[in-house]
């Protein structure tokens, strides 16, 4: 973990953060000048101690709310106020340039959203009152409640996403990476949290073994093709998989493999899981079952410091 005392830069502005990428830092500004809202897109340098402005916009709006998404060329900003219109915004990090603005408006109300890579923008809307019967028609054909879109802010046009996986899914599930050049997608599919889970497992005799929690993975590139052709089921690999009996959850990355935390209810075995992003393969990175006499415990994982190293237990007490 790495901390950096960034207070004396700010004043009462409002500070999000974006990335920390090595000696870089990314962050948006949003502050009242000479009686004008503006939105400051920031890089500070921790080695030269300098600040520099990428870009700056007036803000005409106080109520859209800003979600920040960072790429190794590009920002993307999605803008929005829980109705249903979007702004999608592209700026290019190193000269400030303004690659791409959209204004998009769609069916339902703005739920939430997810970059996938610096050219596609996965958007979910769920109902609301001017579009409540046409959700209501959707859901009796589909049996789904919310809509996904894909946005390619290349071609400025967006498409329905309908595998089930995705549409039932939320932004938060999915992640993105590069592995030799190419991005891949990551889906997780959990059954609700820990606690739900355990309970499914209780309830097995009623419930059966097919609760189950899922990890998907394949190429962005195909993952958008098949959406843009309106397949109902895209190329998605299962990589784990855990079923009433037990769970995996994914906890981070570094940048040889994905690590997930997988237990087993029956005998409360529990371990650190590494998958292999380049073979594939499957490992025990580390053990994380109990001794009779030790308590329970809550697991703090930071991948980025090694896997096994970076493990680190918090008592009981903090449960």
């Amino acid at each position: 973990m790495k901390v950096v005392d960034l207070r004396n830069l700010f004043t009462s502005s409002n500070v999000s953060l974006i990335e920390f990428d090595g000696d870089k830092i990314y962050y948006a500004e949003e502050k009242s000048e000479e009686g004008h809202n503006s939105l400051f897109l920031l890089e500070y340098n921790l080695k030269t101690r300098r600040e520099r402005i990428v870009a700056n916009y007036f803000l005409t709006d106080p109520a859209y709310v800003q979600h920040f998404f960072s790429f190794p060329e590009d920002l993307v900003i999605v803008m929005e106020s829980g109705e249903s219109t979007v702004w999608i915004l592209r700026v290019d990090k190193n000269t400030g340039a303004e690659k791409n603005m959209a204004r998009l408006n769609f069916i339902g109300t703005f739920a939430e959203c997810r970059a996938l890579d610096e050219s596609h923008v996965l958007l979910y809307t769920s109902a609301n009152e001017r579009h409540r019967q046409l959700f209501h028609e959707y859901k009796r054909l589909t049996g789904l409640s919310r809509v996904a879109y894909l946005y390619d802010l290349e071609e400025g046009r967006y498409y329905y996403a309908r595998d089930p996986r995705i549409c039932n899914g939320n932004a938060g599930s999915l992640l993105s990476y590069d592995q030799s050049g190419e991005r891949q997608l990551l889906v997780l599919q959990p059954h609700g949290d820990e606690e739900e889970k355990l309970k499914c497992f209780h309830n097995m005799r009623w419930l059966g073994d097919n609760i189950n929690d899922n990890v998907w993975l394949c190429p962005l590139l195909d993952f958008i093709v098949a959406v843009k052709a309106g397949e109902e089921c895209v190329p998605l690999e299962l990589i784990l998989s855990a079923g009433t009996s037990g769970l995996v959850r994914y906890v981070g990355m570094d940048d040889g493999s994905l690590y997930f935390r997988a237990r087993y209810f029956p005998t409360g075995d529990q371990r650190l899981c590494a998958y292999d992003k380049q073979t594939g393969r499957k490992s025990v990175a580390a053990t994380l079952s109990l001794g009779q006499d030790e308590e329970d415990a809550l697991f703090s994982i930071d991948p980025q410091g090694g896997a096994p190293t970076a493990l680190r237990r918090a008592t009981a007490s903090a449960r």
